[in-house]
């Protein structure tokens, strides 16, 4: 019994080291973390956006709904990314054209509003998360190809934008 105590409270004391220690390291990164910019002011850095694999790989994530402009909890978690790959890298690009897609169902006018509305919210989104409004640009392309018979996983990955850097 004697031993079992004497090894439960080795443990307590190890553990309350490390645990002691850990806190240390975190007040460490904390002090030095608070004299690195802001994410804010990442926006004056010189990375390229189009070498970014980040962006391009996220950027093919955002999709919509039949008939819908809303964005779903995912493509907002890949929108938040895209944005802070943007403000990193905002002066190696001139603008980026955020084109609205939709599937080949449904009346064409109807298909290019819907299309401008979609590029339009990401836009927005953007914006709201500190990208330059001057850095984006939203157009509607109307349905993505015009094959109404085309399987349901083709029209789903038809409802989309698509990005593009402009030099």
């Amino acid at each position: 019994m004697k031993c079992q105590f004497l090894t439960a409270l080795a443990l307590t004391l190890t553990l309350g080291a490390c645990a002691s220690d850990q806190k240390k390291e975190d007040r460490e990164y904390m002090r030095s973390s608070s004299t690195r910019a802001p994410s804010s002011a990442l926006a004056g850095t010189s990375e390229d956006l189009r070498k970014s694999t980040k962006f391009s790989t996220l950027s093919q994530n955002i999709r919509f709904s039949t008939a819908s402009s809303n964005l779903s909890p995912s493509s907002r978690r890949a929108l938040d990314e895209i944005a802070l790959e943007m403000r990193k890298s905002v002066n190696s690009f001139e603008k980026v054209r955020i084109a609205g897609l939709t599937d080949a169902t449904g009346d064409s006018e109807r298909n290019q509003r819907l299309s401008l509305a979609r590029a339009e919210r990401v836009r927005n989104y953007l914006i709201s998360k500190g990208v330059p409004e001057e850095k984006i640009e939203a157009i509607g392309k109307g349905p993505a190809t015009s094959e109404t018979t085309a399987s349901a996983s083709q029209h789903a990955r038809d409802r989309r934008v698509d990005f593009e850097i402009v030099e």
